[in-house]
């Protein structure tokens, strides 16, 4: 088991993603049902662990990094392109930028992880999202952007901005 959870940590996210195409090994005495049920189990692992390592890469790179809320999502028909607007809410790393944006998501082509701007173009209005600005520009993040959904994140700096930022709404109630 060490072994596999050594693999699975060395392993990128957009590997992980990939590799997960092949059926999972299945384990001597297993029924079809328990096998599915490990390889759904596995999958849900491996997602969180890639998660973990993309965010934490994220927040060595990135210049700034602020908590946003998506004011608006628009699925243009062109190129099978995602836009969302966003409201940049509180600094984390770097300056708060003054005023909104758009980020730009797009179908993805290969198994190359998040393609275009991040998590936070495929989700809905009103969702709070982490975005990093100035990382590195690549085919599938061309814009030197990504983004992760605030709900997805186990980071525990970036948790405890949110916390911080959430605790200055009026009514807010902490879990204790």
């Amino acid at each position: 088991m060490r072994v596999l959870l050594l693999a699975l940590l060395a392993c990128s996210s957009s590997s992980l993603a990939c590799s997960l195409d092949s059926p999972t090994a299945r384990l001597p005495g297993f029924s079809d049902k328990q096998a599915e049920e490990r390889a759904h189990k596995l999958w849900s692992d491996w997602k969180v662990i890639g998660h973990y390592q993309r965010t934490k890469a994220l927040i060595e790179e990135a210049p700034t990094i602020y908590l946003a809320r998506v004011t608006k999502i628009d699925k243009a028909s062109e190129k099978f392109r995602s836009l969302a607007t966003i409201e940049p809410l509180q600094a984390i790393k770097g300056e708060l930028p003054s005023e909104g944006k758009v980020l730009e998501g797009f179908l993805p082509d290969s198994c190359d992880g998040a393609n275009g701007d991040g998590d936070g173009v495929y989700t809905r209005a009103g969702e709070l999202i982490i975005v990093f600005e100035g990382v590195s520009r690549r085919q599938n993040r061309p814009n030197g952007i990504d983004s992760v959904l605030v709900t997805e994140t186990r980071n525990l700096k970036l948790l405890d901005a949110v916390q911080a930022w959430l605790s200055t709404l009026p009514g807010y109630q902490p879990y204790d």
